[in-house]
Parts: C-alpha cells; structure tokens; sequence
C-alpha cells in the first residue's frame, strides 16, 4: 500500500479478539504526521493514507469521545501539504458517524470529499447481534451504548446513512464463529446486511463492503492448533448474504469509480462487475449445495419481518469540559416527553458519568425499525 503514514498507535476499544488494543496509545502530532507525507509527495505519491488502530481515538476524551478539535486539525495539516490531493484514514468505528454527523461533515469538507472522491475507512462491525457486540466488544459503540441508544444494528444503519450522506464508503468486516453464536444471531446478522443493502441517505443508496471472515482469535490461540470446523449452513448464510450485497455495490460502482479514457474504464469496470457476479454465483452453489435456503437469505427482514426508520435530525447537546472554560458540542438525537420544547441543555462535565448520556442520544425504539427514505 503506497503513501501509508502512521497518525498513532493503539486502540483501547478492547475488544476479544484483537490484540491491537494490547498497545498503548500513542499519537503523532499533526506537524510531524505532515512532514512524513511530505516525504511522500516528494517522491511523486498524491494520496496519503493515514493510518491508525481507531482514528476516532485520536487524542479523544471521556468514554472515548471523539475529539473533534484534534482530528480536525490533523486532517487540515494533512491536506496542507504541498502535491497532495487526496487522503483517508485506515480504521474506524462506526458509532461516531452515527452520533456525530457534524464532524464527519467537517472532515468531509477537509479532506475534499465528495461524488468523485469518497473517503474509504476500513470499519469492524463483526455482528447484527446485540448479544454478542455486547459480549465481545462492549464498548464498540462509546460513547453510545446499545439498548438505550438502539441496537447494535440501528447504531450502525444511522452510522451508514451519515457516512453515505458525506461521501464516506466504509469497508466492513463481519465475523462468523465467535463464541456464544446462535443461529439467531447469524441471522440477525444476514438481516443488518440486508437492510443496510436496500437503504437510502439523501437519494443515494448505502456506500458499503462487507466482507465475511471466520474468527480467528489469534491471541487465543497461540498454544492451540488452528480451528478447522466447517461453516455451518447458518454460517454460510451469512456469507451469501454478504457476497450478493458485494456484487450488486460491483455492479453499480464498477464503472463509475475507475480511472482512465473510455476503455480503460470499460475493461476495468466489467472485470469489477463481472467478478463479482461469478463469486456471488459460485458462494451461491456452495451454499445450495449445504442447505442454506437462498431465497429466505435473499428476503429476509425486506418482507415486513423487521424494518428500518431514518432517525431525527441531530441537535446539540452542550457539555461542559471541567478542564477548562470551554463548551464542547456533542451532537446527539434527542428525543422530547411529549408536550416538551425541544431547546439547548447544559450539563456539566463531572455529571457525565452519572448522566445518562446515551438515554439522550438516541430515542428508544421498540424494534428495528422502518423506512426506506425516498430519493
């Protein structure tokens, strides 16, 4: 990978089955991240990728806020260097997209982003199950929480749409094989994919990859021989529902994003597309083959079973910072008893703990909810 240069180290997340968060967390300054990609420039590499173990980590606050001040001026002095056109960072969470829009906005309006330059950002949702997202990477989701905030696929579709919205397309992994796993909790999962794969934000259909993977919890296993069990039929069914969801996003993207004259762009876009078309096809007979019933994948959770509402707009919430004389804006969705104003609430930095914060960023909702925005 060409133009790579490292923001920080570290994630803190903590999640099971990563050793990443095994590291401390370390961040470079803006000043010094910019020379090294000016040693880049230099030599001719346009686009920096900006890597980190979680870039909304960068420098954050309390229940990992993100900091919005510290990323903001790191992007400006990335995109400052001379020759440089483009840039994106390698890893994220999807809860900040979700809870903070107006900070994807601005690094949106930083970085360039737009209809012929979308940010990639590789992003571990792992699951749809609220069960295991809470067992094995409880806090995923900071400074959200699941429950009062939604579930863990309601999180993530709010994520999706912000992202879509500000020309962010996340790269997404999911795992099948994790410990405590369900068949309802494969299928919650197929039905996440599903969803997000037939949602809308501003007219513009969900930006995503999701690529399925067995889990490997190397860190776990390093006195033990390799995990060798077969995908079962539930398993399986995952992993179509991912593939047909890749091959319709090569279908639709293989032409428009490539670079080049005419032919060029041809010749890529219908190896794109057509790839992608023949690993659906061929995931599709294996998974026959084992059982897995294609057409509930296909449908499922688009027949009325579950369905996905657009949440509100976000308003401001204004939290007090304790260390200093400043008001830090926290963007959340808040949702008013009824017959209550909707206004501004200040509340003090030494209540966060206390406060229920998520209780106000998201309103409760009964099921998964609802509708398909229209373009």
């Amino acid at each position: 990978m060409k133009g790579m240069t490292e923001v920080m180290r570290g994630c803190g997340i903590g999640c099971d089955f990563c050793e990443v968060t095994l590291r401390p967390l370390r961040y470079y300054s803006p000043e010094s991240v910019a020379r090294e990609i000016a040693i880049n420039t230099a030599a001719g590499q346009n686009n920096a990728w900006l890597h980190s173990d979680e870039i909304f980590a960068y420098k954050h606050g309390n229940l990992y806020e993100p900091n919005e001040e510290a990323l903001a001026e790191l992007m400006q002095a990335v995109m400052s260097v001379k020759g440089l056109k483009t840039a994106n960072p390698t890893h994220g969470r999807i809860s900040i997209p979700a809870g903070y829009p107006d900070l994807i906005k601005k690094l949106s309006t930083i970085l360039k982003a737009g209809p012929s330059n979308w940010i990639g950002v590789q992003t571990g949702v792992e699951t749809g199950s609220d069960k295991l997202a809470k067992m094995h990477m409880p806090n995923k989701t900071l400074p959200l929480k699941i429950g009062p905030d939604g579930t863990f696929s309601e999180i993530v579709w709010q994520g999706v749409y912000n992202e879509t919205k500000y020309f962010w397309r996340p790269a997404f992994t999911i795992q099948v094989g994790q410990e405590g796993e369900t068949p309802e909790d494969l299928w919650e999962t197929i039905s996440m994919i599903n969803v997000l794969s037939n949602s809308y934000s501003d007219g513009r259909p969900f930006e995503f990859t999701i690529t399925p993977l067995l889990n490997v919890p190397l860190g776990r296993i390093k006195s033990h021989t390799l995990n060798r069990h077969v995908l079962s039929v539930d398993q399986l069914a995952v992993y179509y529902a991912s593939y047909r969801h890749l091959a319709k996003m090569a279908a639709r993207d293989g032409f428009g994003n490539t670079n080049g004259n005419f032919l060029a762009r041809a010749g890529t876009g219908s190896i794109i597309a057509g790839g992608g078309l023949l690993m659906m096809k061929w995931i599709e007979r294996v998974a026959t083959k084992a059982g897995v019933d294609i057409d509930k994948v296909k449908n499922y959770s688009l027949n009325g079973e579950k369905k996905l509402r657009a949440w509100p707009e976000p308003i401001r919430l204004n939290i007090k910072n304790s260390r200093s004389s400043r008001t830090r804006n926290i963007s959340a969705f808040h949702l008013f008893p009824t017959g209550c104003s909707s206004g501004r609430t200040r509340f003090p930095r030494s209540r966060l703990h206390s406060l229920n914060l998520s209780r106000m960023a998201f309103p409760a909702l009964s099921s998964f909810t609802a509708s398909r925005e229209q373009a």
